[in-house]
């Protein structure tokens, strides 16, 4: 496999157009709350892959474009990108020998952070109405991990999708 920077910048960018295409997908009233984080699980998986490549400022970039894609308050999703990418990066060489199912439970944990962090921007900065359906994306992205990692090692490792 190619180590170089370049390589790198181009195997990423096109995962993250996709992830942020998936997570602005419209649909049902019911699938919008619990649609995983396509883009935040992409981001986690390339952290953990590419550790010298993607990080932190990484994280800020496609948060910024989640926020403005979605039309909320600016830097919202940043922030919680940011420190995800932080703990992703702390701890990349622990998860990266897990199994698949270990690290499910880690991006259990992860999401469950990242939207802790969205639900207490939105609560002191607007009065969201609370809903336990907002914590429904916590579940569907650790199931989904299985698949964001699968694709994207295939990806990685042949330099083209499927």
């Amino acid at each position: 496999m190619v180590k170089s920077k370049n390589f790198s910048f181009f195997i990423t960018l096109p995962s993250f157009f996709i992830g942020l295409c998936l997570d602005m997908l419209p649909s049902t009233q019911f699938s919008i709350w619990a649609a995983p984080k396509w883009s935040l699980l992409i981001l986690i998986y390339w952290i953990i892959a590419l550790p010298f490549s993607v990080g932190i400022f990484t994280g800020f970039c496609l948060g910024i474009l989640l926020d403005l894609l979605t039309g909320s308050l600016l830097g919202e999703h940043a922030f919680g990108y940011i420190i995800i990418s932080y703990i992703v990066i702390k701890f990349a060489r622990i998860i990266k020998v897990y199994p698949v199912a270990q690290q499910m439970v880690v991006v259990l944990a992860l999401i469950t952070i990242y939207q802790s962090i969205i639900f207490i921007i939105q609560k002191l900065l607007t009065q969201a109405p609370y809903t336990l359906l907002f914590w429904m994306p916590i579940i569907s992205s650790a199931l989904a991990w299985p698949l964001v990692f699968i694709v994207l090692k295939k990806f990685r490792y042949s330099g083209e999708f499927c």
